[in-house]
């Protein structure tokens, strides 16, 4: 499965996966899906890289990332880390490590 298509296999799936959040929200213009990695994997700087651009998109309800545990992990590599996942709005938590 190429990566484009794992990313919009993964978007239509978090979409879909609850409807609760989206109810009355009508899109005015293409959504845009960040994801922090190209192929092969990301890194810390990706996830800063990524975490940054999303920062200045906030309030842009047209914009949505994918994310894996390199964000949880990249705010623990500064002392004083400029952006973290609180400073972000979850909408759904895929998988939990441990899984429950």
């Amino acid at each position: 499965m190429t990566n484009r298509r794992a990313a919009c296999f993964l978007a239509l799936a978090v979409c879909c996966s609850g409807t609760g959040w989206a109810q009355g929200f009508t899109p005015t213009r293409p959504a845009e899906l960040v994801v922090h990695s190209a192929s092969g994997g990301g890194s810390a700087g990706a996830s800063a890289e990524a975490m940054a651009y999303l920062a200045g998109k906030r309030g842009d309800d047209h914009t949505l990332a994918v994310f894996t545990n390199t964000w949880l992990t990249t705010p623990l590599t500064r002392k004083d880390p400029p952006r973290t996942l609180r400073d972000f709005t979850l909408l759904r938590l895929q998988s939990e490590i441990p899984a429950r």
